[in-house]
């Protein structure tokens, strides 16, 4: 086997600085990394050993993917998916192999949040918990920060705990600034992961005991299942900190404070068949960043009171709260429209059912013998269809600007009633 000079590379260093002495291979000099920078497994090697220049381009490559996408024609929604499944990928891996700083990396994702409050028509001031929390509402969409930390952790359990004694003995140090260490959050994941293991599994929610679904142990988990554990307790971490965040901000983490609220996960397939302005509503309302005049007062000090009345018009207010919209029916509008055409079908039907002659089924039990070696006589049965099927004096009654009650016949309620229909209670009796 022969060393080809042109396919090698050298580098000297002398007391921990660059020298320019040569190597050869013969009488033909090895190109050092200066003259030909040299790639393996991804990361680029250059003559200053540094990875400064590299996380400045990937920095610089990420903007340029964004507004490339940006420049594309289509909805907010599909370049949505384009940053989530096309961009977001190609840069972990870079990710993992350099030393970025975790500054660095919280700038990049603040220009990610930037682009894709634009693509979703959210404002400036949307907070980014809205986009990357898992709080009572979820979208789709990963944050770059913690994705991050997740593959530095993951490396860090892959260098240390390697079967491998000489790449566990040797592992480095993985360098990510001052603000996050990889060591120290991998540490503090083992030690809750093993305090979790001390308490056991605690049943939440008001199913019995064994319903809730059980996570695997610490102790007996494979290295695979280690590295995933540990993966998702970070995770926690990140959504525990959002939290906290959110608690502190007293407009846009109302939501904090809600109870009895079921938890919306938003999927992609749901993503997808939303028209832009519906995604961006519902973002807007659980956040309360909706233009309402209460927030365009604090934005550019405008009357905040309600044009009907003389509260002041928040989005409660808007939503559920105004007596003279209540009053006027303006909540109830559409619901009654699409109530009216529902009554005229059910009133047309009733009408005709109540036409019909009375029927005279009369089920009959008797058994006709026959005698041996005689086939049986085949005798059409007619289904009975019960006594709402012989009713022929059904009634409907329509909640339209009535205010009617639930017949207590049916069920004691105080619910308001909406629609109700059948024979009289005398009818089913006899």
């Amino acid at each position: 086997m022969e060393i080809k000079p042109s396919k090698s590379r050298s580098v000297s260093v002398v007391k921990g600085k660059l020298s320019e002495q040569r190597f050869y291979v013969g009488k033909e000099p090895i190109p050092t990394v200066a003259e030909k920078p040299v790639k393996s497994l991804g990361r680029w090697y250059h003559a200053t050993l540094k990875d400064t220049e590299q996380v400045d381009q990937l920095m610089k490559d990420t903007i340029c993917g964004l507004e490339s996408i940006n420049k594309t024609k289509l909805p907010g929604r599909l370049k949505l998916w384009c940053l989530q499944f096309g961009l977001l990928p190609r840069l972990m891996w870079p990710l993992t192999i350099y030393e970025v700083p975790i500054s660095k990396v919280e700038k990049l994702e603040r220009v990610i949040s930037s682009f894709a409050k634009k693509w979703l028509g959210l404002p400036r001031c949307f907070t980014n918990i809205g986009l990357y929390g898992r709080g009572i509402l979820e979208i789709p969409v990963s944050s770059l920060a913690e994705e991050f930390k997740c593959s530095k952790v993951r490396l860090e359990m892959t260098l240390t705990e390697s079967r491998d004694p000489s790449v566990s003995r040797s592992a480095p140090t993985l360098v990510t600034g001052r603000k996050w260490n990889p060591a120290a959050a991998t540490h503090q994941a083992k030690l809750d992961l093993r305090h979790r293991d001390i308490i056991g599994n605690v049943q939440q929610g008001r199913g019995g005991l064994g319903l809730g679904g059980s996570r695997p142990s610490w102790q007996r988990a494979a290295p695979a299942q280690r590295r995933k554990l540990v993966v998702e307790e970070v995770r926690r971490h990140e959504q525990a900190t959002r939290c906290v965040k959110a608690i502190s901000q007293a407009k846009q983490g109302q939501w904090t404070r809600w109870e009895g609220v079921e938890r919306r996960k938003i999927s992609w397939r749901e993503l997808m068949g939303m028209e832009a302005f519906h995604i961006s509503f519902i973002l807007r309302a659980t956040y309360d960043v909706l233009p309402s005049p209460s927030n365009l007062n604090q934005w550019y000090g405008e009357d905040p009171t309600c044009p009907l009345c003389p509260s002041p018009a928040n989005l409660k207010h808007i939503l559920v709260g105004c007596k003279i919209s209540l009053s006027q029916g303006r909540y109830t509008w559409r619901h009654n429209h699409v109530l009216k055409c529902l009554a005229a079908t059910l009133e047309s039907r009733r009408i005709k059912i109540n036409s019909l002659p009375p029927s005279s089924f009369h089920p009959s039990y008797a058994r006709e013998f026959t005698r041996e070696g005689t086939k049986t006589a085949k005798v059409q049965t007619i289904s009975d269809v019960g006594q709402l099927g012989r009713a022929r004096d059904w009634k409907l009654v329509v909640d339209l600007n009535q205010r009617l009650h639930f017949p207590s016949e049916i069920a004691t309620t105080t619910l308001d009633q909406t629609l109700c229909s059948g024979p009289p209670l005398s009818t089913l009796c006899t």
